[in-house]
């Protein structure tokens, strides 16, 4: 969280406007980092009452809410630093749209996104590391569209720009297993689960025993997941660890 808060402040004066301020950018992004730090809405929104039109910090309000699971009040807020003329905004809004199954809008925006995407990039190579992301969910919007060949092309561009290891690995493999899987193609499903599970995409398991229960094959599924199950207790990952316990009850029916 702390790296996604720095890099919000980090761009925000990239050719998109600079506000006046009785204080400095610099003084407002700090109390904007620390307030979102501790997770302290009244603060954020008290200085959105002071500094309506400042594009980080809506865009952090938006945030804040997206992590609350408030789309709605997430997606408002978004849009607000749209109209404030931030395009890093159409990025947070058309995930925002793709995860609440909104996949046309949540196209639009992120290929609007993606006309600035370049400049970002040139003024701030520190950004690299979320491309990935970005394919990722424009990938997302295009699978929830049933385009799959558009999908798999941006699944691959995230995968392809994942050059060392990336908060967002595995995630890419997983998106191209479930077309895969979609279209019946059942040996590529499975070697892009597998690859996904290799770059340490746990929930990956879960995907990949539906995948051996569609083609019937029970004693693959039962392997993969008591794998699963202690890779993902080794992890941490007790919800992970609840689901694959569920899919292995299941499969012994």
């Amino acid at each position: 969280m702390k790296k996604k808060l720095i890099l919000l402040l980090l761009i925000a004066n990239l050719g998109l406007g600079v506000q006046s301020f009785a204080i400095t950018q610099d003084e407002l992004n700090a109390q904007v980092d620390e307030a979102a730090l501790n997770r302290d809405i009244r603060k954020l929104l008290s200085l959105a009452g002071k500094y309506p039109n400042d594009k980080i910090l809506l865009i952090t309000i938006g945030w804040f809410y997206a992590n609350e699971g408030n789309s709605s009040e997430a997606k408002k807020w978004y849009l607000k630093a749209i109209e404030s003329g931030s395009s890093l905004a159409y990025f947070y809004l058309g995930r925002a749209y793709v995860e609440s199954e909104e996949y046309k809008k949540g196209l639009d925006c992120l290929l609007e996104y993606n006309k600035i995407l370049k400049e970002i990039l040139i003024e701030n190579p520190y950004y690299m590391d979320y491309v990935p992301e970005y394919y990722y969910w424009t990938a997302e919007a295009y699978y929830g569209l049933g385009d799959y060949k558009n999908a798999k092309n941006w699944y691959l561009l995230a995968i392809d720009y994942i050059k060392q290891d990336n908060y967002f690995f595995g995630h890419p493999e997983q998106g191209l297993g479930i077309v895969s899987r979609d279209e019946k193609n059942y040996k590529e499903a499975e070697k892009w689960f597998l690859a996904s599970i290799r770059k340490g995409f746990l929930r990956s398991y879960y995907s990949l025993s539906l995948l051996y229960e569609e083609i019937n094959d029970i004693e693959a599924l039962k392997k993969s997941v008591r794998e699963g199950i202690v890779k993902a207790r080794n992890a941490g990952n007790t919800e992970l660890v609840k689901d694959l316990e569920k899919r292995l009850r299941e499969a012994a029916k």
